[in-house]
């Protein structure tokens, strides 16, 4: 029996969260219909297996603060690029 590993759980959150964007597309809004709430309910799989590689990856690492400063760069920039756009009292 295989285990699963990093790329198996890699690819379900990629396709469960192509699901999930897929129901947002057919049925917009999160209508009361049943179907549209499994197709969500299997998307909300991704953030935790990405939480999952978060904390794997700052276990693992061996130079935190090289870790810790790409992080907030990438924040940064995410803040800057966008977050100013959609909320500007942020």
């Amino acid at each position: 029996m295989k285990k699963l590993n990093s790329n198996h759980l890699k690819l379900i959150a990629i396709i469960a969260m192509t699901i999930d964007h897929i129901a947002d597309l057919i049925y917009p809004g999160m209508q009361n219909n049943i179907i549209s709430i499994i197709l969500h309910i299997i998307g909300r799989l991704t953030a935790p297996i990405m939480f999952f590689f978060i904390c794997e990856g700052f276990y693992y690492t061996k130079n935190l603060k090289k870790l810790s400063d790409e992080e907030y760069q990438i924040y940064s920039d995410f803040k800057a690029n966008y977050l100013d756009i959609y909320f500007p009292f942020l």
